[in-house]
């Protein structure tokens, strides 16, 4: 079943719309569901001539019961004997006769509704933005958006006997959060000159950061069926794992477009971006890119030429930035692990203070022709990538590979 119910309004200076919704829906199998309430809020007014502001929102609370996947019911309910009985006559659950083979399962039916497997979260996204213009052609945009999620889990299978069948109790529980934020704020200003010349500049900053964190814990050998908490389990089997990280970049960019008479183009842009994924010496990368184009068919000796609709010739060089090697890529994370003298803790990775940005240069010309009205297009494109610091993880003798991983 789904439900949803909005209220929507506004006038010339303003708009607004708040919905509530609720979603409920059966798995296609016993022991597996989901329920979703959701509500979204997006409003925005001008303030005067000169600044506009607005927000999007979003929020959800779910949860989702499975308790199929996790136990592998399907594959047990393929291997079981088909003579065996789902329940018994009483009520109670069926269970497989001593058989020659010798070979066991559970009940898949009682694996799907007597085990507890669920999870429950909460999702929240956001932006709002405020646009001024300052002065004729120059406006100021700022954001300012970010999303946060927080998930519980909860499984349980219970002490159960069925004939030569014999499963024990245990119980996890596991929580998690991750957020993301991300600010920016840029210029813009566009103008014409003498009729035939046109700019469009931007400059800006945006700053960047997510972080994420878990929690879970563990124990079998429950006193009862009848209550899942993790502190009614035997407390010499209890385990428990905790993991935490975070990212963050910083980047500043500008570009610039110039047109003279729609005939000769200029486009050059060019950022720099700061990443925790590198060490503070290689921290910032400098990315510029230019490109030229010339649309030959405005020229005087080709406007009347009515078969050919466009003709453009481009050339460009560009140089891209690739930070993808996780966070803190150039550091040591720390591994624990149990000795005879206690707790003890080694390099999880190799380090490498010298990792840097992978760097991408690209030269590219092209030439596009359409006829016709363009009822035939041709697109001629030629290309050359050189890819620099290729971010990858080294290889390592066999004699350490599984105890520290490789260096990037």
């Amino acid at each position: 079943q789904n439900h949803q119910v909005s209220v929507s309004g506004g006038s010339d200076t303003g708009r607004y719309l708040i919905s509530v919704g609720y979603l409920s829906q059966d798995g296609i199998a016993v022991g597996s569901d989901f329920d979703r309430f959701s509500a979204r809020v997006n409003a925005d007014s001008k303030i005067g001539k000169w600044l506009s502001v607005g927000v999007q929102s979003s929020f959800s609370r779910t949860q989702k019961t499975n308790t199929i996947d996790n136990g592998n019911v399907i594959e047990t309910a393929l291997k079981q004997l088909p003579e065996m009985p789902a329940r018994n006559p009483d009520g109670s659950w069926g269970y497989q006769e001593n058989n020659q083979l010798g070979i066991y399962y559970s009940n898949p039916l009682a694996d799907a509704l007597t085990r507890e497997n669920y999870e429950k979260g909460f999702q929240m996204l956001f932006n709002g933005y405020a646009n001024a213009n300052l002065c004729k052609g120059l406006t100021l945009s700022v954001e300012y958006g970010g999303s946060y999620n927080y998930n519980n889990s909860y499984y349980f299978q219970p002490n159960l006997t069925l004939g030569q069948w014999e499963q024990t109790s245990s119980g996890t529980r596991g929580a998690s959060n991750s957020s993301y934020w991300s600010f920016k704020q840029y210029l813009t200003y566009m103008n014409t000159f003498a009729d035939k010349h046109s700019l469009n500049v931007m400059i800006g900053h945006e700053a960047q950061e997510s972080a994420w964190e878990n929690l879970s814990g563990s124990r079998s050998g429950y006193l009862f069926n009848s209550v899942h908490e993790l502190n009614v389990g035997d407390a010499k089997t209890a385990t428990n794992n905790n993991q935490k990280g975070s990212s963050s970049i910083e980047s500043y960019y500008g570009r610039l477009n110039y047109s003279y008479d729609d005939r000769y183009l200029l486009t050059a842009t060019i950022r720099a971006d700061g990443s925790s994924t590198f060490g503070p010496d290689n921290r910032w990368g400098w990315f510029p890119s230019a490109a030229l184009a010339w649309r030959f068919k405005q020229e005087s000796f080709l406007k009347d030429v009515e078969w050919l609709t466009n003709g453009k010739l481009r050339l460009g060089w560009g140089l891209v930035g690739n930070q993808n090697a996780g966070a803190y890529a150039y550091g040591a994370t720390m591994a624990s692990v149990s000795t005879a003298y206690g707790t003890g803790f080694y390099p999880n990775n190799f380090a490498n203070s010298n990792l840097k940005w992978e760097q991408t240069r690209s030269w590219n010309a092209g030439l596009d022709l359409n006829f016709l009205d363009n009822r035939i297009e041709f697109i001629f494109d030629v290309y050359m990538k050189n890819t620099d610091n290729l971010l990858m993880q080294a290889s390592l003798p066999t004699y350490v590979s599984g105890v520290i991983a490789s260096p990037w």
